[in-house]
């Protein structure tokens, strides 16, 4: 929703007056209760067709009980309130012909409400949704003039193409395919081979899809609920009337009804939805029509095994549920009706002492009865669908294995004629497959890092995305070219930052580095499970590369820096190396046993950071160090520059600290790297990279935001396109570039 287009002003300071403590009987209220937005606010301008009917609604306990009304520079309403523990929102919303009802909503969880009393909603003590999952909340977003509804600001994709957000679900209307998945991404087929991107107006992930015969409905996080009919290309944002998680969405013929987590919404037209709480729910992942009753698989938790298993609900009507029917099985994620009997599959996330419960497949005449069968495979299946045209039931899936780096997960394809026996289609090491669709003639799956395959006869299958999923930790420019290293030895170079070759570097392990010193490339890395095999490599043009590790054991490298005269490299358990020429190596005493992630220097001073808070500094071109306290051990410091008048450190914390309750960003500034001045960026997400282009620092984070700064103080957040974790950032010829998960490489023109 982009706010600097819809609306007018909003106010410098909104007090809203809420009534609180009168008894049931009397008219009037007697106490009051104002709650102030924060003043920054006001800085923030719309124009367009908002500016004369936006309103504003007030939610206690998630119900709507008045609408305020703006008079002067105030908003102003009264209310009868009970004194206690309350949920309250304030939800801002406007009209729009292109975008529907935007809703900015601010709200408080459980906070004591009593007369007289003021809060104001800027404090810590209060959460703020994160509508595009970039880290930041709607009310950072507004402060800092950046846009939380449309996160696109000029970003492109380069890589993978055509984008590189996981794809949740897609769906064959008879006509054309459709998949959606996170970062608002909607895309288009008539063939399931070539592809049109779009990205709808809601940024959230988007996780299921159903069809009318003449209207599309697409669900998401956060309640989103999106709706378009088949000629029509633009999306419709409707009110779901949660903020709850929706996950899947079936038409019954009469009845549109969405599930997800502990919520229903249903809706006879796709625009008006009602939604209702299902307490004693851990959530319903999937919901399918049988033709005479609704059934959702899911998960609920078990007393008696104190655990939380598959389990499957039904109703005649969408709004009253049998309890959780318990399966025996790990979780269930998806769910189809064939005809004859209905299809469920699931298995767990991560294994559950020390075995793997994957490959689950449970069938069932009639929603009562349930059998296991037997998948033939142990990874997680996601996604289930019948083919009419060939009688088989397909489901796909896949699995991660993040503790051993020889075997780092595959996906698979199964098909059965009967429910009972099923046969392998494909089991590969392509990123996992979240769903699947069939046309009669045309198979297609979709999943992580955008994967889009299709089959005429579930044998041969086709890629249709281009480009590297192999994840971007590194870019550097030469001045002529960019080159970017990352996941098992991934080389990548292009000339504008939009086109990009890919290079056999004879590297197979990770590159977490690279650095141009002004006539050769030096990448390092290692492999990240075991931390005694580094790697170092140099090439003159980014193709060719040599090993040039040095003999003997020593960690994993994650950063190089060239200091003008001396190569710098650190790594795992304080590692220091330094080089003339790349070639030779020598070992340094870092008086640190903490990883060291970073590495930048001046013409005077290097200065290394890492994990722990830790920061070590050298005036000697990195032959001996100096080990600084007092930083704050519960950090991790990812990245480091030099502006040219100071020394700029990027990270954050993944733990509580400070009573914050999520990943927290930080940022250091020194002018002589010895003394240090936290800054706090005004982000979640821990940060990952920082760079200075000559006028402004650039700097990332893991959950898919760019924050830009001329001082290093003052940080703008933007959002951008892509899900995935954000890694490294670089500025080559008036082209903003970013790397991150899966292969990600975005692009803007500045």
């Amino acid at each position: 929703m982009n706010f600097a287009r819809y609306f007018s002003v909003i106010p410098l300071l909104a007090a809203f007056i809420f009534t609180s403590g009168c008894q049931p009987e009397k008219a009037e209220p007697t106490g009051k209760l104002n709650v102030d937005l924060p003043v920054s606010l006001n800085s923030r301008s719309l124009s367009g067709s908002c500016a004369d009917n936006l309103w504003a609604d007030v939610l206690i306990d998630n119900q709507a009980i008045q609408k305020l009304q703006k008079t002067g520079g105030n908003w102003q309403g009264a209310i009868k309130l009970t004194p206690g523990a309350h949920a309250l929102k304030i939800e801002f919303k406007c009209t729009t012909d292109n975008f529907g009802t935007i809703v900015l909503a601010i709200y408080t969880e459980d906070i004591n409400l009593s007369t007289d009393e003021s809060l104001n909603l800027a404090s810590d003590r209060y959460e703020y949704p994160d509508n595009d999952h970039d880290g930041s909340s709607n009310l950072a977003e507004i402060k800092a003039g950046t846009d939380p509804g449309n996160p696109s600001n000029g970003f492109k994709w380069a890589n993978p193409l055509p984008q590189g957000n996981t794809l949740q679900d897609v769906i064959w209307n008879g006509s054309e395919y459709l998949a959606i998945g996170y970062g608002g991404s909607i895309l288009t087929s008539g063939d399931g081979q070539s592809w049109s991107l779009t990205h709808s107006a809601a940024a959230n992930v988007l996780n299921g899809i159903a069809w009318s015969g003449t209207q599309y409905v697409i669900v998401g996080d956060q309640g989103t609920i999106l709706s378009r009919t088949g000629s029509e290309s633009d999306w419709t944002i409707r009110n779901s009337g949660t903020q709850k998680q929706l996950l899947d969405i079936t038409w019954t013929g009469r009845l549109f009804v969405a599930v997800g987590d502990q919520v229903v919404s249903s809706s006879a037209d796709g625009i008006n939805w009602t939604s209702h709480d299902i307490p004693g729910v851990t959530a319903f992942s999937s919901i399918t029509w049988t033709g005479d009753k609704l059934v959702v698989a899911g998960a609920a938790w078990n007393p008696d095994a104190s655990r939380v298993e598959g389990a499957i609900f039904t109703s005649n009507n969408g709004t009253s549920w049998s309890p959780p029917q318990l399966t025996g099985t790990p979780w269930l994620w998806d769910i189809t009706w064939t005809g004859s009997q209905l299809v469920a599959v699931g298995g767990d996330l991560f294994s559950r002492d020390g075995f793997r419960l994957g490959g689950i497949i449970i069938t069932s005449p009639n929603g009562e009865r349930w059998t296991k069968q037997t998948s033939g495979t142990d990874v997680d299946l996601y996604g289930v669908s019948y083919d009419n045209n060939s009688g088989l039931i397909l489901t796909v899936g896949g699995s991660i294995n993040l503790l051993v780096a020889e075997n780092p997960g595959n996906s698979v394809i199964l098909s059965s004629p009967d429910g009972i026996n099923w046969k392998p289609r494909n089991s590969t090491s392509h990123p996992i497959y979240r769903g699947l669709a069939s046309s009669g003639t045309e198979t297609v799956v979709v999943g992580q890092a955008g994967i889009i395959r299709s089959s005429k006869d579930l044998l041969q299958w086709s890629n249709h995305t281009s480009g590297t999923v192999n994840s971007i930790f590194a870019m550097v420019s030469t001045g002529e070219q960019i080159v970017a290293v990352g996941e098992n030895g991934e080389v990548l170079t292009s000339q504008d930052g939009h086109s990009w070759a890919s290079h056999n570097s004879g590297i197979t392990t990770n590159l977490f580095a690279v650095t141009w010193t002004g006539s050769q490339l030096v990448a390092v890395g290692g492999e990240l499970h075991a931390t005694q095999h580094g790697i170092i490599a140099t090439s003159t043009d980014g193709i060719t590369w040599i090993d040039r590790t040095p003999a003997g054991s020593f960690g994993l490298i994650k950063d190089v820096t060239w200091t003008g005269s001396q190569l710098v490299a650190v790594g795992a358990k304080g590692l220091i190396l330094t080089s003339p020429d790349g070639i030779d190596w020598t070992s340094r005493n870092s008086t640190t046993s903490n990883w060291l992630f970073t590495v930048s220097s001046n013409s005077d001073q290097i200065v290394a950071a890492g994990s722990k808070g830790a920061i070590l500094t050298s005036s000697d071109n990195g032959s001996s160090w100096t080990n600084l306290d007092g930083v704050d051990e519960n950090l991790d410091l990812f990245g480091s520059t030099w502006t040219g008048s100071s020394f700029v450190i990027a990270g954050g914390s993944y733990i509580s600290v400070t009573g914050l309750k999520k990943d927290t960003s930080i940022i250091f500034t020194s002018t002589d790297g010895t003394k240090w001045t936290p800054i706090d960026p005004g982000v979640h997400g821990v940060l990952q990279a920082v760079e200075w282009t000559g006028s402004q620092l650039l700097a990332v984070a893991e959950n898919s935001s760019l924050l830009t700064s001329s001082d290093g103080t003052a940080w703008t957040l933007t959002p951008t396109i892509s899900s995935n974790s954000h890694n490294c950032v670089l500025e080559h010829q008036g082209t903003t570039l970013i790397g991150g998960g899966n292969g990600t490489i975005l692009y803007r023109k500045n």
